[in-house]
């Protein structure tokens, strides 16, 4: 484990939440940000989307 520093970017995912623009811009300022700095980009991801959300890649063709 590595020590983090108190302005370190930290990005908190929430699987069961759909995608959203606010959640779409929140990540390009933290990548933004997590660019332009000298620490590690900590990521913190949880949940997987409900039933329904998300359909398979597969295809008949």
């Amino acid at each position: 484990m590595t020590a983090t520093g108190v302005d370190d970017p930290v990005l908190r995912v929430d699987g069961t939440e759909p995608v959203s623009s606010a959640a779409v811009e929140a990540l390009l300022g933290i990548c933004d940000r997590a660019a332009t700095g000298t620490g590690p980009l900590i990521v913190y991801a949880a949940g997987a989307p409900r039933p329904g959300w998300t359909r398979s890649s597969t295809s008949d063709c």
